[in-house]
């Protein structure tokens, strides 16, 4: 969830990977970290927004991807993962991903960051499902490539698409990159392609976060991918608090497997819990009414 946090996240990526192997919602963690420990969450999250009006606000790459050490847990609240709780940590990029992962020359260890995204499969037991490579300048946090561990895939952007930046209702992210999936275990090519990615800001609007009320920008996110084997189109909207970050997202997901098998996906998650502390500290905020 870049954000995925992900937080707005970058799933339509890895969709179409597992588009490829036919098994995206089915699959198991093929490789997988287990984290013990237990959070308190809201019992009972919710969501709802207003209708969007026009905006003057603006949002920083601080306001979409949050420091480094930070953990924040959302609540999926329709779609396939519904009642599932994700956990969503930025952490410093100091080993790969995972074996093959290559990230290009043109990024450097200091720039590079994670964002691991972690699904609870039952109480206390933490599996990670994606990563996602991020490079970081002073301006701009692009995408370099997502880890799909239940898939054995690596979706990989020679020319990093933008993740993060300054947004204002005149100026939107947008780019472009050649694309290619490898599986994780042999590094051997499952597809290649293009892929796009954008976000813009389409105004404002009233929201209620489990019964607190707050003011969100609204970003639109589209993610496009065209490989020789599927298509897949991802689109999204984030509400976004300033100085505070994504609170909710919801997601809506189209792929075409060979032109001739379609599927549809559509996820709402709620943030429900935010750590901004170092790595190790268990300081958190609990979004409560």
């Amino acid at each position: 969830m870049n954000t995925i946090d992900r937080f707005p996240r970058v799933i339509s990526a890895c969709a179409v990977v597992g588009a490829l192997a036919v098994a995206f919602a089915l699959s198991g963690c093929t490789q997988s970290t287990v984290i013990n420990g237990t959070h308190d969450v809201i019992a009972s999250p919710s969501f709802s927004a207003g209708p969007v009006m026009p905006t003057d606000r603006s949002l920083r790459a601080e306001d979409l991807v949050l420091p480094v050490g930070s953990r924040t847990l959302f609540a999926v609240l329709s779609g396939s993962r519904k009642g599932k709780t994700i956990e969503v940590s930025v952490e410093r990029a100091t080993t790969p991903s995972a074996p093959n992962s290559a990230p290009p020359p043109s990024t450097t260890p200091e720039s590079r960051v994670r964002i691991v995204e972690r699904v609870e499969r039952k109480p206390g037991d933490w599996r990670v499902s994606d990563e996602l490579l991020l490079s970081r300048t002073e301006d701009n946090t692009t995408l370099v490539e997502v880890v799909t561990h239940g898939e054995d895939s690596i979706s990989r952007f020679s020319k990093p698409l933008p993740f993060a930046g300054t947004l204002t209702p005149t100026n939107s992210l947008e780019g472009a990159s050649p694309m290619e999936v490898v599986t994780i275990s042999r590094g051997r090519s499952r597809g290649e392609g293009s892929a796009t990615r954008s976000l813009r800001i389409v105004g404002e609007c009233d929201v209620d976060v489990s019964g607190r009320k707050m003011r969100a920008v609204v970003v639109e996110l589209a993610f496009d991918a065209d490989l020789d084997v599927a298509d897949a189109k991802f689109r999204a909207q984030l509400y976004v608090v300033p100085n505070e970050g994504v609170v909710a997202e919801v997601r809506h997901e189209d792929v075409l497997i060979l032109g001739i098998l379609p599927r549809r996906s559509d996820e709402t998650v709620v943030r429900v819990e935010r750590s901004a502390s170092p790595s190790g500290s268990r300081a958190s905020e609990t979004l409560r009414p």
